[in-house]
């Protein structure tokens, strides 16, 4: 998975975090079709859960944002994306004006 690339002491490899998800988000971009597969497989809400646990992190939001931009091109994927805003956002009220 694309944001398996902590050390032994849990620091991020940028540099091999950036080509992986170059390389991923090219492939999606290539062949869309891959797209639709990935919510059978249950890697959204992975990486949902991977953005919110490593807030502090800039290169994995970064990666983790990039790879949801593309997979939000599939309406399969856009499904999935629904039940998951308990995870991305905290509960809040809005107040319209």
């Amino acid at each position: 998975m694309v944001l398996r690339t902590l050390t032994p002491t849990g620091c991020v490899q940028v540099e091999l975090l950036e080509t992986v998800t170059s390389a991923l988000v090219c492939l999606l971009q290539a062949q869309p079709s891959l797209a639709d597969q990935v919510p059978s497989l249950g890697h959204i809400p992975q990486l949902c859960k991977q953005m919110v646990t490593h807030r502090q992190q800039g290169a994995v939001i970064k990666a983790t944002v990039l790879v949801l931009h593309q997979l939000a091109t599939s309406e399969v994927c856009m499904l999935q994306f629904v039940p998951l805003q308990q995870i991305l956002a905290p509960p809040c009220v809005c107040v319209y004006v």
